[in-house]
C-alpha cells in the first residue's frame, strides 16, 4: 500500500506529465487501502477537465468502492458535460454513488436544471442523507416554481427525526416567519434532535416574540420537552 500510494503521490506532482498514467490513477479508486484511493483522488483533481472523460468511464466500474470515487472527483471538476451521468448515477445500485451524484448536480446548480426531475423523487422519500443532499442540491439548482419555505415545512413532517432537525435548522437560518407556528409545534416533538433546532430557530426568527419566550419558559421546566441547557441556551439569545 506504501508504494502504491508513494507512486500515486509522484502522479500528483507530475501534473501533465503524469496524465499519460490516467487509467492507472483511475484504477488506484478501486483500491482496498484508504491512503492510496485518497493520493488517487488528489492526483486526479490535479490534472483538470483533460480526465473528465476517462473518469466517466471510472464511474461505470464494477468496483463499487471506484465508482463512487470517480463520481465524487468528477463531481468536484463542475464539469456540465457530466450531468447526463450523473442523472444516469442517481439510479445506481449503491447509495454512496447516489450520494455523490448527487452532491455534484447540486455543484453545478443551475448548469444542472435538465435533473431537476430526477431529484425530485429522492427528496420525497427514502435515507434521510439522500434526502437533504436532494433538498441542498435543487435549492442550488433552483428549478421553476422551487418554494424553499414550502419544502422545509413539509420536511418538518418526514418520519425521521433527523430529516426534521434538519429543516428546522434550516427554517431558522433563512428567516422564515411564516414557519413559526411549525416550529411551535415542534417544541413537543419525540426527537430530542427537532426540540433543540426548533428552540434554536425560533429565537433566530422571532428573538422578542413574547409567546416564544413563554413556550421556552414552559419547555425549561419540562425535562420531557427540552433539557435545561438548550432552554437556556435559547432563552439567553432573547435577552
Amino acid at each position: 500500500a506504501n508504494v502504491r500510494a508513494a507512486a500515486a503521490a509522484g502522479l500528483k506532482e507530475a501534473g501533465a506529465e503524469g496524465k499519460a498514467a490516467t487509467g492507472a490513477l483511475i484504477a488506484l479508486l478501486g483500491d482496498r487501502d484508504a491512503t492510496v484511493r485518497a493520493q488517487a483522488v488528489e492526483a486526479l483533481r490535479g490534472m483538470g477537465v483533460a480526465v473528465v472523460d476517462p473518469l466517466k468511464a471510472g464511474t461505470e466500474s464494477d468496483s463499487p468502492i471506484q465508482r463512487a470515487a470517480a463520481t465524487r472527483v468528477l463531481g468536484g471538476m463542475n464539469a456540465k458535460s457530466a450531468v447526463p451521468r450523473f442523472r444516469e448515477l442517481l439510479a445506481d445500485d449503491l447509495e454512496s454513488v447516489r450520494l455523490e451524484a448527487i452532491v455534484a448536480l447540486g455543484a453545478l446548480g443551475k448548469d444542472a436544471a435538465d435533473a431537476a426531475p430526477d431529484l425530485r423523487p429522492i427528496l420525497d422519500e427514502g435515507r434521510h442523507d439522500l434526502r437533504i443532499a436532494a433538498f441542498t442540491a435543487l435549492d442550488a439548482i433552483g428549478p421553476e416554481g422551487w418554494d424553499a419555505a414550502k419544502e422545509l415545512m413539509a420536511l418538518m413532517k418526514a418520519k425521521d427525526a433527523r430529516i426534521r432537525a434538519f429543516a428546522a435548522e434550516q427554517l431558522g437560518a433563512r428567516g422564515i416567519e411564516e414557519s413559526k407556528p411549525h416550529l411551535m409545534a415542534s417544541l413537543n416533538d419525540m426527537s430530542h434532535l427537532v426540540r433543540r433546532a426548533a428552540a434554536l430557530s425560533l429565537v433566530a426568527i422571532a428573538p422578542a416574540d413574547p409567546d416564544v419566550r413563554t413556550l421556552l419558559e414552559a419547555a425549561k421546566d419540562n425535562r420531557l420537552l427540552l433539557s435545561p441547557a438548550v432552554a437556556e441556551e435559547a432563552l439567553a439569545s432573547m435577552r
